[in-house]
């Protein structure tokens, strides 16, 4: 079963239940990835472009996660838009980076939702846009992600694009803590 392929490879790569193993966790990642798994493709795209436990094959890694991304796997996106983002790995592309973080968002994506919270934040293939950030890390706090609070916390605490309120940042920052 592919995803159970998958799963080993997570379990090999973390030491879960024995040695970490990265070569044996890229092994079941290629199974599962050439099987047709979206996990597996994310898995085992991500440490070739890393050079995690294999050969670094930047673009057949890219493929993989384009493959992963075209069956609609948000995670993928989410890797590519870092990717293009920062320029790790491919040519720095922030646009680009951005419009992976708006595709896996329009999938209601709270990772993606926090990243491009941030991408707006900074200015960063988009335009700066302080509002778009914060209604982005309140939708991504209310879904749950663990650091959307801490990010409106430090809108709070600079004050950027609201008023500045320590009071106000610090509940964020507990928030923050808790998760």
């Amino acid at each position: 079963h592919v995803r159970s392929a998958y799963q080993l490879g997570y379990m090999a790569q973390r030491g879960v239940g024995g040695k970490q193993n990265l070569t044996e966790a890229n092994d079941y990642f290629k199974y599962s990835a050439l099987n047709g798994d979206p996990y597996g493709m994310l898995a085992y795209g991500r440490n070739l472009v890393m050079g995690r436990g294999t050969a670094a094959d930047v673009g057949s890694g890219i493929q993989f996660l384009s493959r992963a991304v075209e069956m609609g796997h948000t995670y993928a996106m989410n890797e590519l838009g870092s990717m293009y983002l920062d320029g790790r790995g491919v040519e720095k592309n922030p646009e680009r980076g951005a419009r992976f973080y708006q595709a896996a968002l329009d999938r209601g994506d709270i990772y993606a939702m926090n990243n491009l919270g941030l991408a707006y934040l900074d200015g960063a293939g988009v335009e700066r846009d302080f509002e778009t950030a914060m209604a982005l890390f309140k939708k991504a706090s209310d879904g749950g992600h663990p650091s959307a609070p801490n990010n409106i916390g430090r809108m709070y605490f600079g004050g950027k694009g609201v008023k500045e309120d320590v009071a106000k940042a610090m509940e964020w920052y507990r928030k923050g803590a808790e998760r």
